[in-house]
């Protein structure tokens, strides 16, 4: 190993010790500032180092699924899929799989967040996590795309439409608009 290398590691981990270890956090609000408290867990929020561990902290929740259950990961978004006229409780066992996992790693799931979403068929089976029935919803809006069952983009291309003549109307309102001076 060349010394620039080692030089390279060294900084390296020296730098992960002084972002995880003797670290402390003040706030402000206008003019005042807090004192500084330690940071006991987690890592800074919108820092790249803090999305690289949490990277790495969640990259084994793909590992909990094979057969009929399939995992997308986005940030801190998982999104299981499962073909659910061959086996209709492979869903379920994939949410029980994420509840584990959760709490191994301390990482609670939102559970207002978590919903059903059948594509092109409606099934009347149930599913839950910590003993809460998930709602079924018809649409839903994933990455700021707002998708329905049939996969149609119409209510996404509705939207963007009223949200455009909106814009279109603050502009001409502000900088068309004749003023009338007296």
């Amino acid at each position: 190993m060349t010394m620039y290398l080692r030089y390279l590691w060294y900084t390296v981990k020296l730098d992960f010790k002084l972002f995880l270890f003797n670290r402390r956090s003040r706030t402000r609000i206008g003019n005042c500032l807090s004192s500084a408290m330690p940071i006991l867990s987690g890592v800074v929020q919108g820092s790249c180092l803090g999305l690289l561990l949490f990277i790495v902290f969640i990259n084994d929740i793909s590992d909990l699924f094979s057969g009929d259950t399939c995992v997308k990961l986005f940030a801190d978004d998982v999104k299981l899929y499962s073909k659910v006229c061959t086996n209709p409780d492979s869903l379920q066992e994939g949410l029980n799989s994420i509840v584990e996992w959760s709490h191994t790693w301390q990482l609670p799931i939102s559970e207002n967040k978590c919903c059903i979403f059948n594509l092109n068929q409606s099934s009347d089976v149930v599913y839950s996590i910590h003993n809460s029935l998930l709602p079924v919803v018809r649409e839903v809006v994933d990455l700021g795309v707002t998708l329905d069952h049939s996969l149609s983009l119409s209510q996404h291309i509705a939207k963007l439409s009223v949200k455009g003549h909106r814009v279109a109307n603050l502009y001409q309102n502000v900088f068309f608009q004749e003023t009338l001076i007296a």
